[in-house]
């Protein structure tokens, strides 16, 4: 059975997968907010994820090879932009389970973004056949002095980074 404590963060791939893979749109550098939402179904179990997130270019860039990097056992069943909304759905495999996505990415200028999704699981992860997510980004200003770019801080306080420079 696949560990269960990346599934999250390759669901939330496959959403952002919403992104146009060769061009996707530059967001502001600076500090960004960042909510997420999941719901397990059928349990309805909720998780909220509350971030601060330093983004720069040259971390979006990285950030977004890394995820074509991890979404190689996937493949866009279809895809289109009209205007600032981006719909999309993927098909990818992790361990045994086909993982099935529809995902709906809004952009705001460069200074928010919204995504929202489905994922379905064949055969179920444990008790889990699927999942909702809504991710929403918004601009908030400069970094902090004590930030790079890549670094993030969640809900508690907790620093981490997701780049080295």
């Amino acid at each position: 059975m696949m560990n269960a404590k990346w599934l999250t963060p390759c669901l939330a791939l496959c959403f952002l997968g919403a992104v146009p893979v060769d061009n996707p749109p530059p967001m502001k550098e600076g500090l960004w907010e960042i909510h997420t939402k999941t719901v397990d179904i059928p349990s309805k179990q909720t998780t909220d994820r509350f971030e601060k997130l330093c983004r720069s270019h040259a971390y979006d860039d990285y950030a977004h090879a890394a995820a074509q990097k991890r979404e190689s056992n996937c493949k866009t069943v279809s895809k289109a932009t009209t205007n600032n909304v981006t719909t999309t759905e993927t098909a990818c495999t992790v361990g045994d389970t086909v993982i099935r996505t529809k995902g709906i990415l809004t952009m705001t200028g460069d200074t928010a973004a919204r995504t929202e999704g489905t994922a379905t699981y064949t055969p179920p992860i444990g008790s889990r056949t699927g999942m909702t997510m809504v991710s929403e980004q918004k601009y908030v200003g400069p970094c902090p002095a004590d930030m790079q770019p890549g670094d993030a801080i969640d809900a508690d306080g907790k620093k981490t980074s997701h780049w080295k420079h």
